[in-house]
């Protein structure tokens, strides 16, 4: 498993490439890459940048991402209704899978056994 908490924390303007290049790069490494973000905001910036990153091939369209919280759950599915509604750039009004990365279908629940069950996952994914 690998934690990257040296992650931009707040995926900025001057910092989105940076982001990409480094989820990329620890992915390649193989394993679980570990992404902590709040429920609100940073999730959804963190689902449009691994969405880019697949766009821009720094990560396969396969790669299975979960979002285990219900609350990041319930927000996404909110900006995904209001993605037309002036809030946000053009760019993001006009990309229906903005806030959809390939994979994301899946869904893991952490209990408090989270690490270990992590650490004995068969393949590759990302969990933010």
């Amino acid at each position: 498993m690998y934690l990257r908490p040296d992650l931009p924390q707040g995926v900025s303007r001057e910092q989105p490439a940076e982001f990409r290049r480094a989820v990329g790069e620890t992915f390649g490494k193989g394993g679980v890459t570990w992404i902590p973000c709040f429920s609100l905001d940073r999730t959804q910036k963190i689902l449009y940048e691994l969405h880019l990153a697949q766009q821009e091939r720094l990560l396969p369209e396969q790669v299975p991402i979960y979002c285990p919280s219900p609350t990041a759950k319930e927000a996404t599915a909110l900006y995904k209704d209001h993605r037309r509604s002036g809030w946000f750039s053009p760019t993001i009004e006009a990309d229906a899978d903005a806030f959809s990365p390939r994979g994301r279908a899946r869904h893991r629940s952490l209990g408090p056994a989270a690490t270990s069950s992590l650490k004995s996952q068969n393949g590759d994914d990302i969990t933010i």
